[in-house]
C-alpha cells in the first residue's frame, strides 16, 4: 500500500553530554510494477535539530535523503511481501552538522506479513557504505535492523 508517515526521535543525551537533539522524519512508500515484477520504493528525509555550542541554543537543518527500492518476490501469499534491492543516500543536508556530506549506496531486505487483520509485522534490514563526497568527512558504513 502507498503510505506517508512522520516519525520523531528525541535524543535526550548526546554522547554523554548534557545536550539534546531531535530527528523528525518524513517517509513515503509506494509500490509499483515494472513489467510483471513488483517493487517497493521508499524515500526518507530527516529534519535534524541539535544543540549549538557555545550558545546553548538549537539549530535545525535538513538531513540526507535516503531512497531504496526492493524487488518483491512472489511468496505465494499476497499478504506477505519479501524483497531486496539497492539503496542510495544523497548528501542533501543544509548544514555540515545535519548530514554526512557523503554519497552512500548499499542493499536492503524487507519482509512484511499482513496475513492477520489484527497483527502485522515485519522488518527492514539495510547496509550502506559511502563511495563519494567530502574527503575531509568520515566514511559512512552503516548496517541497521528495524523491526515493525
Amino acid at each position: 500500500m502507498t503510505a506517508f508517515n512522520m516519525q520523531n526521535y528525541y535524543i535526550g543525551d548526546v554522547s554523554g553530554s548534557d545536550k539534546d537533539a531531535n530527528q523528525f522524519w518524513f517517509r513515503y512508500a509506494q509500490p509499483f510494477s515494472l513489467g510483471e515484477r513488483k517493487w517497493l520504493l521508499r524515500a526518507s528525509l530527516p529534519i535534524n535539530t541539535w544543540s549549538s555550542v557555545p550558545t546553548g541554543g538549537h539549530q535545525t537543518g535538513l538531513g540526507d535523503l535516503n531512497l531504496f527500492t526492493a524487488w518483491l518476490i512472489d511468496t505465494g501469499n499476497p499478504a506477505v511481501s519479501f524483497g531486496f534491492g539497492p539503496q542510495l543516500t544523497a548528501p542533501t543536508a543544509t548544514q555540515d552538522e545535519s548530514g554526512s556530506e557523503k554519497w552512500s549506496a548499499g542493499l536492503v531486505n524487507v519482509l512484511f506479513d499482513a496475513s492477520s487483520p489484527q497483527f502485522q509485522y515485519g522488518y527492514l534490514a539495510s547496509w550502506q557504505h559511502s563511495f563519494a563526497g567530502e574527503s575531509n568527512r568520515s566514511d559512512v558504513n552503516v548496517a541497521a535492523f528495524q523491526p515493525f
